[in-house]
């Protein structure tokens, strides 16, 4: 399962809030005063986090959210899920982000920032706007996912859905799943486990020594064809997402599955991520 969880375009209501839960999960949000927009969380309940308002991107016309997370070896990284509206200001919400990113680019955390920005990046050779906004990200060192679109319609490919993080770890993967579930292909990053600093005790861990990522998108894209793609239009979303869940822990347990660790592993384990 994954650690987090980014949803946006949530278009959640006070009234829906308490009916829109995830098993496992805790839920954070931020809603949108129009019937579009929103933004929210799902974070494993084993991890400890707080939500972290300096960083907000305080603009008209979008919604954002931040989370910072402690761990064992005393690092802290941030998770921010943003939703830019596609008619509004181009130019002051890229200031704000800009003024955000050198608020994380001062602190010793690694970031990622994700959602929909309503931004195409693959307009960077035609609009100047474009452009400059891609160099502002690169001022600050940010690598850049994905390189291909992220909404493809019968009549348009466009990459509004983004990534940006500071992490130059070689351990960082990234990709996309190319499936219909929604009108935007969901995108995954992994940078490794994260062991919250209040649940160092976790007895398992994912072994990745035979891992092949095209073969689980392989399997993923199969298991998804047979599961979801049949009952897009007969069940309710909330309930494909849950099965969505579901069928993505079935593959991950087969490709990566679970090993217990013995007492001397969970020494070591402890002992290594506290450095």
């Amino acid at each position: 399962m994954p650690d987090i969880i980014a949803t946006t375009e949530t278009r959640l209501k006070n009234s829906m809030k308490f009916g829109f839960r995830l098993q496992g999960y805790s839920i954070e949000y931020h809603d949108s005063p129009t019937n579009a927009g929103g933004v929210a969380l799902f974070v494993k309940d084993i991890l400890a986090y707080r939500v972290e308002n300096k960083f907000m991107i305080d603009t008209p016309g979008c919604e954002n959210l931040w989370l910072q997370f402690d761990t064992n070896n005393s690092n802290t990284f941030v998770i921010g899920v943003v939703y830019r509206h596609p008619n509004s200001n181009y130019e002051d919400f890229q200031d704000k982000l800009d003024a955000t990113i050198a608020k994380l680019s001062a602190t010793s955390s690694k970031y990622y920032i994700c959602g929909d920005f309503n931004i195409d990046l693959l307009k960077y050779h035609e609009d100047k706007r474009v452009e400059a906004y891609v160099h502002m990200l690169h001022s600050y060192g940010c690598y850049i996912f994905p390189n291909y679109p992220t909404r493809v319609t019968p009549n348009s490919s466009t990459l509004i859905d983004h990534i940006y993080t500071n992490n130059a770890s070689d351990d960082l993967q990234n990709f996309i799943l190319v499936h219909d579930i929604s009108d935007h292909y969901p995108l995954f990053i992994s940078a490794g486990s994260i062991n919250s600093k209040f649940h160092h005790k976790k007895t398992t861990r994912r072994t990745l020594e035979f891992f092949q990522l095209e073969a689980f998108l392989t399997d993923l894209l199969e298991i998804m064809n047979e599961d979801i793609t049949k009952n897009l239009y007969t069940t309710p979303v909330g309930n494909l997402f849950k099965i969505f869940i579901e069928k993505f822990e079935s593959v991950l347990n087969k490709h990566a599955p679970l090993k217990e660790l013995s007492r001397t592993e969970q020494k070591r384990s402890f002992v290594a991520n506290r450095g």
